[in-house]
């Protein structure tokens, strides 16, 4: 079995329980919790419904338990959000797996990608509209954003841009 402790206001969007199709999929913590654990990763690879329709996948669903819990984080009480998030895991042998309260998950402007992790999360959310190089180009000018003079350099990505 599994348990996600969640605030309140962090489960209200991801409310499908079992996602048939890529669309419910991206509004459903089970789907991430389960993809999580079945394909040790949750990128947009796995947003087609090939991998949702999965039985290994299909029968964790029924495993997941969302407990919506109270409390606001005290940080910025007026965002809504929950105090922290949670996964417990129990094993079939009785054990249990937890990653304990987290406050800041990935990402999170308190625990930052590094540039290394968010320049492959642009590369994958990229790749189908520019080559690597281009790609890489991109996300370098982006980086600098603050110095570009205009937009116009954005653009220009050079021949394999596309």
């Amino acid at each position: 079995d599994v348990e996600v402790p969640m605030g309140r206001a962090q489960y209200i969007p991801l409310r499908y329980q079992h996602p048939r199709t890529p669309l419910e999929a991206r509004f459903s913590i089970n789907f991430a919790v389960a993809c999580a654990i079945v394909a040790g990763r949750v990128t947009l690879a796995e947003f087609t419904e090939d991998f949702i329709a999965q039985p290994a996948l299909q029968r964790l669903f029924s495993k997941l338990r969302v407990v919506t819990i109270e409390g606001f984080d005290p940080d910025f009480p007026m965002s809504l959000l929950g105090p922290y998030d949670r996964v417990k895991v129990t094993l079939a042998g009785g054990s249990v797996l937890d990653s304990w309260p987290l406050r800041f998950p990935k990402g999170h402007m308190r625990n930052p990608l590094t540039r290394e992790e968010l320049f492959a999360k642009f590369r994958e959310c990229s790749a189908n509209a520019l080559s690597a190089p281009a790609s890489a180009l991109l996300f370098e000018r982006l980086q600098g954003l603050e110095q570009q003079v205009g937009t116009r350099g954005l653009y220009e990505l050079g021949e394999n841009g596309a």
